[in-house]
């Protein structure tokens, strides 16, 4: 067997391990948290607050997902008029997008029941395990056909700076009481979903990177301004000039 028959084997092989431990997720399955209005963290999903957000839709639920350069909000429609204490939503996050097989520390689970009750779910030893509720809050909402919650997550809690882009990997989930055995989530997986971050989809800021967009109806007077002082400026030099 010649080296060079040898050296091309392990490179095939190293290539192949490279591409299989890349992250990974479903392009299909990826929200953009666009700049919106700071919404009042009560529960209510209203038009006004939330119309500047981005949305997705699954099992007659709608979610909605915005910042505002400071949190991150995520707001749940939930079409169900029936109250049951065991029904919840919750946001899964996936800080660092290590997109991996199993659970890492830097997962992140956020629960809300619909008696409002708050749970958060952090990783131990490669298992969710309930913890101390920080850096987070969220409200509940019932009208006559809807239950609905709004979370407001702090830049800090998921490791978001201002102004530099950042990827999350994100689930968002939703259980009704005959539903337990079969969870509905975006994306969908089922109860693999919970334990299989390379499965998650991703929440990002693409064009905005997690900061306020700067409004296009500024650029033309900024630029008159900047030209004014310019000229103002270079007047005053050549006015002082003495030849």
């Amino acid at each position: 067997m010649s080296r060079k028959f040898v050296f091309m084997v392990v490179s095939v092989l190293c290539l192949s391990f490279v591409i299989i431990g890349a992250k990974a997720h479903d392009p299909s399955y990826e929200i953009v948290a666009v700049y919106g209005s700071t919404p009042t963290i009560d529960g209510a999903i209203n038009i006004h607050e939330w119309s500047d957000a981005a949305s997705v839709f699954f099992n007659n639920t709608e979610v909605f997902v915005k910042q505002d350069g400071v949190n991150l909000y995520i707001g749940f429609n939930n079409s169900e008029a029936q109250f049951h204490d065991e029904d919840t939503v919750g946001v899964i996050i996936d800080v660092d997008h290590d997109a991996g097989l199993t659970l890492q520390p830097d997962d992140i689970g956020m629960i809300v029941w619909r008696n409002g009750t708050l749970w958060e779910a952090n990783v131990t030893e490669g298992a969710w395990t309930i913890a101390n509720t920080s850096g987070w809050t969220a409200s509940v909402h019932f009208t006559s056909d809807m239950w609905q919650v709004e979370f407001n997550i702090t830049y800090p809690k998921i490791n978001v700076i201002a102004g530099v882009e950042k990827t999350l990997g994100v689930v968002f989930q939703c259980n009704r009481r005959w539903e337990l055995s079969y969870p509905f989530s975006w994306p969908p997986g089922y109860m693999d979903i919970y334990t299989n971050p390379s499965m998650w989809g991703v929440i990002t800021s693409t064009g905005y990177d997690w900061i306020p967009e700067f409004p296009s109806f500024l650029v033309l007077p900024i630029f008159m301004i900047t030209t004014l002082l310019l000229v103002i400026v270079y007047r005053r030099r050549t006015k002082n000039v003495i030849f």
